[in-house]
């Protein structure tokens, strides 16, 4: 079923599962998002755990997929998925219920990206390596 989701279809389904455990920075969603949807530089975060390669691997991430990971946002908070204020997203209840049904394993690349999340998540925190800091946040 991937060649029938489009990218932006893609992303907002990383952004909601990246805000469904609470309130996320907009810049550090942007971050993240752009690093799980790199494949390449997604395994090798998952293979390391050295600081500065890990650092070494989110300065390489470049900003080609911004304009898609800003389009997906508006387009979850236009289709009430979710909210912005402050600097922060948070999921709507609809957007918890888009969630739970994305969770049915049709496309292969969000499933795959879905299993990694909580792994680099906790190598991104434990490690105190900063998203934030790459060319393309900082545009922000």
């Amino acid at each position: 079923m991937d060649y029938r989701l489009n990218n932006e279809a893609i992303v907002a389904c990383v952004i909601a599962q990246l805000v469904r455990n609470g309130r996320r920075r907009l810049p550090v969603v942007v971050g993240l998002t752009n690093l799980l949807m790199h494949e390449k530089e997604r395994k090798k975060v998952l293979s390391s755990n050295n600081v500065q390669e890990l650092t070494a691997i989110v300065g390489q991430l470049d900003g080609g997929l911004l304009a898609i990971i800003m389009n997906s946002i508006v387009m979850m908070i236009k289709g009430g998925c979710m909210t912005f204020g402050e600097d922060v997203l948070c999921l709507t209840p609809s957007g918890m219920n888009l969630c739970e049904q994305m969770r049915d394993g049709r496309s292969k690349i969000l499933r795959n990206i879905i299993a990694d999340m909580p792994s680099i998540m906790r190598k991104m925190e434990d490690t105190g390596v900063e998203l934030l800091k790459t060319r393309y946040v900082i545009a922000l």
